[in-house]
């Protein structure tokens, strides 16, 4: 019920009169009242469910997005020491591989040394 005069109608279609009828508008008012003030409270706290449910959502992918990027950042970190482990090896072979150059053409220049001398 909405309006005043449905509710003066519906009272008289009781049966209602005089002030049985006016006590019985006040309590239908009263109860109308009471019923938005309930429809707005449950809209409150559905409202207020649905926020705490965003924050809780929100804090959740975030959380969701640190743990990832510490992944990532983790897996730079692993891959960074990698690559430098590699190079060092490529370094220590690249060396080992000229000092065993510089030997042989050492050992090419004493022998040849050594037939330049022999042919003398």
């Amino acid at each position: 019920m909405s309006s005043t005069r449905e509710m003066v109608e519906l009272g008289k279609q009781l049966g209602y009169e005089g002030e049985t009828l006016q006590q019985f508008v006040k309590d239908e008012q009263n109860r109308e009242r009471e019923r938005r003030a309930e429809e707005r409270e449950a809209e409150k706290e559905r409202i207020q469910a649905e926020r705490v449910k965003l924050e809780l959502n929100a804090r959740i992918e975030k959380e969701r997005i640190q743990e990832e990027r510490e992944k990532l950042e983790l897996i730079v970190r692993i891959e960074k020491e990698r690559i430098q482990e590699e190079r060092e090896k490529l370094e220590l072979s690249a060396r080992i591989e000229k000092e065993r150059l510089q030997e042989g053409r050492e050992a090419e220049k004493e022998r040849f040394q050594h037939e330049q001398e022999a042919e003398r």
